[in-house]
């Protein structure tokens, strides 16, 4: 059976189509992803934009064309934070309707949940770990103690913090500052189970494949090590440059130039909150979380 598992999230949305082959094990048909930025001024009008409704209805077209080419028998989405926070969701709902879409909202803590489900169906044998999800609106933790998941959500997004602190071009010293300070006052009590520590999304992706010079590789980031020493490399890289160079850096891609820094910024404190030297970087998240689900229940 081919499912359709769609993670409508804040900055991308991102499709994946996929079935279980005789092991039991999840397969990927057809990955896709398309920057809809649905969560572009959510902070501060508490609503999506018309702009980027437009684009989220173009984004759904694609995805609905591929489900239909392959035949598809269950598709499933899940809206996060984005949708969490706006008045008028159901302006979005409509549009999940047009293209056949169903759609749910889930809570922080499930998405935490999901991202975990993800990064296991891709490491199974190494289940003591803790994953991070930094998204366009809020970052997820997760991890699993005797069979309970243990989650937390923090309203702390690559998009959201962007518009909150980062008004030039590039960062001033005292936004940077803000920046942190703000993370310091916020983010706390991150739950951490011991073991290690596996980054999802866009920006440990980012990062790694800014390392490589290179653009995005499944084969060559999805297990990298990521060192402290390597994030703070990226990092000193991005900070004097502006958008639009960093849009020409090897290993970017381009609509994720403007919300970089702040991911960066924030999986550098949260290292350094845990005390850790290195992470592993993951390229699966809530939409492999999902299929697993679907393909398992």
């Amino acid at each position: 059976m081919k499912v359709a598992s769609i993670d409508l999230g804040s900055n991308s949305f991102l499709c994946l189509i996929a079935e279980k082959n005789d092991r039991g094990d999840l397969v990927e048909i057809y990955d896709t992803i398309e920057f809809v930025k649905l969560g572009e001024g959510v902070h501060k009008n508490r609503a999506f934009s018309e702009a980027a409704l437009k684009r989220a209805d173009a984004a759904l077209s694609k995805f609905r064309k591929e489900i239909d080419k392959h035949n598809v028998l269950r598709v499933s989405s899940v809206a996060t934070s984005a949708a969490r926070d706006v008045s008028n969701k159901k302006l979005f709902f409509d549009i999940c309707e047009k293209h056949q879409i169903p759609v749910q909202v889930i809570s922080g803590e499930n998405e935490g949940e999901y991202t975990f489900l993800g990064v296991l169906s891709g490491r199974p044998q190494k289940p003591n770990f803790t994953v991070i999800d930094i998204g366009g609106g809020s970052t997820e933790f997760a991890y699993k103690k005797d069979e309970q998941y243990i989650s937390k959500s923090f309203n702390i997004g690559c998009v959201r913090l962007t518009e909150m602190f980062f008004t030039s071009d590039p960062e001033s010293e005292d936004q940077i500052v803000k920046f942190n300070n703000y993370l310091t006052e916020n983010m706390i009590n991150i739950p951490f189970s011991k073991g290690e520590l596996v980054a999802v999304a866009g920006t440990p992706t980012t990062v790694a494949s800014l390392y490589l010079e290179r653009p995005f590789d499944v084969q060559a980031i999805d297990g990298m090590e990521l060192s402290r020493e390597t994030l703070e490399l990226i990092y000193r890289k991005l900070r004097p440059l502006n958008i639009e160079q960093r849009r020409k850096l090897k290993g970017i891609d381009a609509p994720r130039a403007d919300v970089i820094m702040a991911g960066v910024l924030i999986l550098r404190f949260v290292m350094d909150q845990l005390s850790l030297n290195k992470l592993i970087v993951s390229t699966r998240g809530v939409r492999y979380g999902l299929a697993y689900k679907m393909l398992n229940g």
